[in-house]
């Protein structure tokens, strides 16, 4: 199972400010990795919401390390981590084959977000290590 929830650290170099923190848990119920979000989400929509994370979330600062599993391995990454294609690409240069990104956004975030993504993904070409394909959908 993948989650994520907001970490208290007792000796944070960020005190009152808590993590935004991705776990992974295995079949018996353990935690077997954990990833504190690096990029936070700061934004003021005009006539929307202001969205500050950094007001009360501390940064992580380094990734977390590739879990194996049945289906592969997994990277972990939280929400709009997501707009870091460096990101992402750090994780499947280490061997990453799934990033898993818990996400949670409001209605006027996750338009503009998931729109961008989409449109992106239709222009951009990839090499998956095989054949250069143009994504359509």
């Amino acid at each position: 199972m993948s989650n994520s929830f907001f970490e208290h650290l007792e000796q944070s170099p960020f005190p009152g400010r808590l993590y935004n923190t991705h776990v992974l848990i295995n079949d018996q119920g353990s935690v077997i990795e954990h990833y504190r979000k690096i990029h936070l989400f700061d934004v003021d929509i005009q006539n929307g919401p202001q969205l500050m994370e950094s007001r009360n979330t501390a940064a992580g600062d380094k990734l977390a390390n590739l879990v194996q599993t049945p289906v592969g391995k997994i990277g972990l990454g939280i929400c709009y981590d997501l707009r870091f294609p460096e990101m992402a690409l750090a994780l499947r240069q280490r061997g990453a084959e799934i990033l898993t990104y818990p996400s949670a956004f409001t209605i006027k975030t996750g338009e503009a977000h998931w729109g961008n993504l989409q449109l992106g993904k239709k222009r951009k070409k990839v090499r998956d290590g095989r054949e250069e394909q143009t994504l359509t959908q």
